[in-house]
């Protein structure tokens, strides 16, 4: 439970007893199907599941107690909100032995803690990595070439009417073993090999087809954004690839958005710009990607054929501080200033919501109206106003 310590001294030990019991309550409910809900000691928990191709993957898992957070406790007939950080750690990979899993997960809980809370963190030693450099190498490319990649969609909706306005693509892993890998786990890796391109060619293709089958399904209007990264922008292969998939599946420029983080943007200056100019020529916005995290160099932003800035969960997560606020707030004012959209990301809270809504923030993402979503979902989602807040 994140700050436990200072709301027991800020009440009183009865209290504090009586939160536990009532977030104990809640795990326990939304955990039916775990293998064991256990409390541990002061203000941490512990909680065994299964995971198999029949079971919700392990962050669905998390989410479901994050979201459970967001209703309110009541105490001594007031109300208050809680929040929590989640550590996780897999068997096999982070440990056999549950000493050794409770460890890691305790690693990775502190991890979740620095990060400011609110949030999940899986274990992860470079030293102790779960896969072997070559040994990821080979399963990779047998993964391009068996076709395990799949493609989760998180929507974006906009604060004018509350509508969406698209979607990220977020790749994910489905290993013939380990099951849905997250992109932490492999990513890093294929941007220090040639593996990446490859993979940014396979989501291109992914999405270029979901496209194609959304439009034959009567929704024309669908925007999806892809991540770029430096390797696929210096490589020059990105503009062939883009055009093929144009081409392949029917689809138009401006059905896609690029998402380029600042670090693609530092070398090759002059290429980079004709190479985005040339992306722009195809109907094909471009947004600029956690910004503010960076190099955060302003001449990107007038140098660069930008239309949209990402504002990171860094600083959207922080959102009741005063001074982060303020940088929020000068991003937001000097991209409308510059004519740009702005993506709020992560968030996650009402409060944030209608803090962003009153700067007037363009468009928002985050777990508070969904967490990424499989292809097959999508249309049924589109469906319903679950969308509407």
């Amino acid at each position: 439970i994140d700050r436990f310590r200072a709301f027991n001294e800020f009440l009183n030990n009865d209290s504090g007893d009586e939160l536990l019991k009532q977030f104990a309550q809640r795990l326990r409910l939304i955990n039916i199907n775990a293998i064991l809900v256990a409390y541990l000691n002061s203000d941490d928990f512990a909680i065994i599941y299964e995971i198999s191709p029949i079971h919700p993957n392990i962050e669905q898992y998390c989410q479901n107690i994050l979201q459970a957070l967001n209703a309110p406790f009541y105490i001594d007939n007031h109300e208050y909100f809680i929040t929590a950080s989640i550590g996780v750690a897999c068997f096999p990979e982070h440990g056999r032995q549950i000493d050794h899993l409770n460890n890691h997960a305790e690693q990775a809980l502190s991890e979740a803690k620095r990060l400011g809370g609110n949030t999940i963190s899986y274990y992860c030693n470079k030293a102790e990595h779960p896969y072997k450099t070559a040994d990821l190498e080979q399963e990779l490319r047998k993964a391009i070439q068996n076709d395990e990649f799949v493609i989760y969609y998180q929507p974006k909706i906009s604060l004018l009417d509350q509508s969406i306005i698209g979607f990220e693509a977020l790749i994910r892993w489905q290993h013939p073993e380990k099951g849905l890998v997250m992109p932490n786990m492999f990513i890093p890796f294929a941007e220090r090999s040639s593996l990446i391109s490859d993979i940014g060619k396979v989501v291109l293709d992914k999405v270029g087809k979901q496209l194609q089958e959304w439009k034959n399904a009567g929704y024309t209007n669908v925007q999806v954004s892809v991540n770029i990264v430096a390797q696929q922008i210096h490589r020059g292969l990105l503009l062939s690839d883009l055009d093929e998939v144009l081409q392949k599946y029917n689809i138009q420029g401006s059905d896609l958005e690029l998402e380029i983080t600042e670090s693609a943007l530092l070398d090759n200056t002059d290429n980079v710009k004709t190479l985005l100019h040339a992306i722009k020529q195809r109907d094909i916005s471009i947004a600029l990607d956690d910004f503010g995290t960076g190099y955060s160099s302003l001449a990107y932003l007038t140098e660069y054929p930008i239309d949209v800035l990402k504002i990171d969960r860094a600083f959207i997560s922080k959102i009741g501080d005063h001074k982060q606020e303020a940088i929020v707030n000068a991003m937001i004012a000097m991209g409308k200033s510059m004519g740009l959209k702005l993506v709020a990301e992560g968030v996650e809270t009402e409060e944030q919501v209608t803090y962003l809504q009153k700067q007037q923030c363009d468009f928002l993402q985050g777990y508070f109206f969904s967490r990424p979503i499989p292809a097959e979902q999508i249309i049924p989602y589109l469906q319903t106003d679950s969308h509407i807040y």
